[in-house]
């Protein structure tokens, strides 16, 4: 008997292969949601990840949509992150060097 009372029974499920489907941005242009995250801009990533959670928030994704609509979100966020903590760097970094280089008129004394 099963935890709930019946025989149990396990389904055999299939792999869960990657789909080929399609997400369609909001300019009405198609993506296959398999394009690789870093042929992307940032600004690109952003809009496709801001178009995503719209989708989400509205609802009417299937259930497999849904799940495919996310594992991408999670994709163009780790994208998006990575890019703005690397731009981050890099300014504090240049910020640094200016920091670094002395004025070439120095202050005055006054006597």
């Amino acid at each position: 008997m099963g935890q709930y009372g019946g025989t149990e029974r396990r389904e055999r499920r299939q792999p869960f292969a990657e789909p080929a489907v399609a997400v369609s941005d909001w300019a009405g242009r198609e993506r296959k949601a398999a394009r690789g995250v870093s042929e992307l801009t940032f600004e690109d990533a952003q809009k496709e990840l801001e178009a995503i959670v719209e989708r989400l928030e509205r609802g009417g994704a299937s259930l497999d949509e849904a799940i495919v609509l996310w594992e991408r979100g999670e994709e163009l966020l780790h994208f998006c992150v990575t890019r703005l903590e690397t731009a981050q760097g890099k300014i504090e970094e240049l910020a640094k060097r200016t920091e670094d280089v002395a004025p070439l008129a120095g202050p005055e004394t006054a006597e």
